[in-house]
């Protein structure tokens, strides 16, 4: 309840035209999970499962954290890449890219990362296919489709530390708790929001929220 109570504040003040970081909206922000910088809790994981993006700079700050957890001694036995080949805006250090897709991206900035050796050692790369609507359109592959791929095989339980960036941490751990069996320990950990990321952006991401956090939460 208190989750629902403090997303109605958030959402007044955005409808009084306040920014996203003023003396006003830090409190709600903090409280729902969407603005301070979420750390892990241990210091091994069977799984990082790292979730892909549409946007380079949101995947560029996942990596870059992931490199951080490693320099603190976080260590892992299984790094799972969840992504698909959704277009993207391809950044300007990534033109060298031949087709501009998310999976291409990732691949691109894992290549590029400091640990590239200790990660390609434990990658495994999970390429979710879109499926079709009731329309028979191409349904968007979204963070629910992609935690199901991986899942679907049949994964041995074990602890999972998930990688995202805020404002996403709460939702996409809410996802994946949605999805993720009872014999799992999950973590869902990310870098505090950026400057500048405007209320509306917020809202989006509390709406998709709201959508998978049990009743009893909100």
């Amino acid at each position: 309840m208190k989750f629902r109570l403090v997303a109605k504040q958030l959402i007044m003040l955005s409808i009084l035209g306040c920014a996203v970081y003023t003396q006003n909206t830090q409190g709600p922000l903090r409280t729902l999970g969407l603005s301070a910088q979420v750390a892990p809790q241990q210091k091994h994981y069977d799984y990082v499962v790292v979730f892909g993006a549409h946007v380079a700079d949101w995947l560029h700050d996942r990596v870059q954290y992931l490199e951080q957890l490693v320099d603190d001694g976080i260590t892992f036995e299984k790094l799972v890449l969840l992504t698909c080949h959704k277009k993207v805006h391809l950044p300007k250090y990534a033109q060298g890219i031949v087709k501009p897709t998310e999976i291409a991206l990732m691949r691109h900035v894992f290549e590029q990362s400091r640990h590239a050796a200790y990660f390609n050692e434990r990658a495994e790369w999970v390429d979710t296919a879109p499926k079709l609507n009731v329309w028979g359109k191409v349904r968007n592959v979204d963070t629910a489709a992609t935690i199901k791929a991986w899942l679907a095989p049949g994964v041995e339980p074990g602890s999972v530390l998930a990688v995202s960036n805020q404002p996403y941490v709460t939702y996409q751990d809410a996802v994946f708790r949605r999805y993720l069996p009872d014999d799992f320990y999950l973590e869902t950990v990310g870098p505090r929001a950026p400057e500048g990321v405007k209320a509306t952006e917020f809202l989006h991401i509390l709406e998709l929220t709201l959508r998978h956090l049990p009743k009893d939460t909100v």
